[in-house]
């Protein structure tokens, strides 16, 4: 049990629970504190919050490995939250009341159980760079508005369930430099050319089930610009984007 004294701690801005054997733990608890980093950690807990969770100096907050199957964050009183971590749960949904934290840089909820992912989710946090959703179940990406995420420079949809990314590739992605999508099931990659004013620089999508057998036709002879000539084609989006890199992180595409 966490006892009611810690309110006394006036100055603590860094709190860690790890391991602890609680079955419940009342969020509300820690209302007021000055705190800036709260971390929970492999407790299979029951988080609640008996009132208004009111943590206003609170930028990174990380649960992780707690056996969270839901969040509701309506109910929180964060305004410089930056960094969201909610990796390895059992995450079925996105946290209720993620679009009030218009602070946030960073968002991870890998390894979780989602099964589709609604970008209306994130309109309007104009702040927002990094988006980890890796080692989930996502099947579907749904786009029913046209959205701007100007700040945003990663995503990974790293070993999720993908079949298609077409819906992806309507949002409004300017900043946009790393895209990871290995592990998925994609058999196509294209549709990119429609942002062809973004950053974007890095493309992973290995471990996907396209046909690359012409690539070993390289190593029987074939010359580097000829074999770049069919990774163009498999990609043609990829001559839209004048700062490109690389492809899988590996290649040197140019």
């Amino acid at each position: 049990m966490i006892p009611e004294a810690i309110n006394n701690l006036t100055k603590l801005q860094q709190l860690w629970l790890t391991d602890l054997e609680l079955a419940q733990l009342d969020l509300s608890l820690f209302n007021n504190l000055p705190l800036q980093q709260f971390y929970i950690n492999r407790m299979p807990v029951n988080l609640t919050a008996s009132e208004m969770v009111s943590l206003e100096s609170l930028e990174v907050l990380h649960i992780v490995d707690c056996n969270l199957t839901e969040l509701d964050l309506s109910r929180w009183n964060s305004p410089v939250l930056r960094s969201l971590v909610l990796e390895r749960n059992t995450l079925t949904s996105f946290p209720v009341g993620l679009k009030k934290f218009r602070t946030l840089t960073s968002i991870n909820i890998g390894y979780n159980r989602l099964e589709s992912l609604d970008f209306s989710l994130f309109k309007g946090l104009d702040h927002l760079e990094h988006l980890f959703l890796s080692h989930n179940h996502i099947l579907r990406l749904i786009v029913a508005e046209s959205i701007l995420l100007s700040s945003l420079t990663s995503i990974s949809l790293a070993h999720n369930r993908l079949m298609d990314v077409d819906q992806l590739m309507q949002l409004n992605l300017p900043a946009l430099e790393r895209l990871d999508l290995t592990g998925n099931n994609l058999e196509r990659f294209e549709g990119l050319e429609q942002h062809s004013n973004s950053s974007l620089t890095n493309v992973w999508f290995e471990e996907n089930p396209i046909n690359c057998s012409w690539a070993m036709k390289f190593k029987s002879g074939q010359t580097k610009l000829n074999w770049l000539n069919q990774i163009r084609k498999l990609c043609p989006w990829i001559p839209f984007y004048k700062r490109f890199n690389q492809l899988d992180g590996v290649l040197n595409v140019k």
